[in-house]
């Protein structure tokens, strides 16, 4: 649910809401496409001007993301799969913290570091707050949401027995992408 809003007088009626899934990979084609240039070999993505200006209402079947680590904040490689109605996280180290700067870092100007702090300070006496650490600093080697169910991402469903059909269909997915990718555990 990342917010993408267009201005296009004439081409894009104004109020419009779609939920079809984009990635950030095609915004280069479509503007190309928009700006009247042809598509370029080899790019990634591809143009949903169709979805902009009405003609289509579905895009892309599915979405795949990254993180990796920088080697210095973020040590936590991620890998994420969604479809039209799951999303499944695989973490590559579930065994290490999750850290990025606003966590470790305390030299950083205007960071959310002080807030991350005040959290820390009241997770030593308060269970909620320690709860929300626990959340934030450790995942599971695996998440799957049901986005319909479950819009927010509050409950992970990896472990339930009637979803291990979606989990595994979901792993098998992940694997194929990750070796046309030739990604690494990092």
């Amino acid at each position: 649910k990342v917010p993408f809003v267009v201005r296009w007088p004439g081409r894009v009626k104004a109020g419009t809401v779609t939920d079809a899934m984009i990635s950030y990979t095609d915004v280069l084609p479509t503007f190309l496409e928009a700006a009247g240039g042809k598509p370029v070999p080899g790019l990634d993505g591809s143009s949903f001007v169709k979805v902009l200006t009405g003609q289509a209402r579905t895009f892309r079947k599915e979405l795949h993301a990254s993180h990796s680590g920088d080697g210095t904040m973020n040590m936590s490689p991620q890998r994420c799969l969604r479809d039209e109605r799951y999303k499944y996280i695989l973490h590559l180290h579930p065994e290490r913290k999750w850290t990025t700067h606003f966590t470790i870092v305390d030299e950083i100007p205007e960071s959310h570091r002080q807030v991350y702090g005040t959290w820390l300070e009241r997770a030593k006496t308060d269970a909620a707050a320690a709860q929300l650490i626990e959340r934030i600093e450790r995942h599971p080697a695996e998440e799957l949401f049901d986005t319909e169910k479950d819009p927010d991402e509050l409950h992970n469903v990896a472990g339930k027995p009637e979803m291990a059909s979606v989990l595994t269909r979901m792993r098998k997915r992940m694997k194929q992408l990750r070796s046309e990718l030739g990604d690494s555990d990092e």
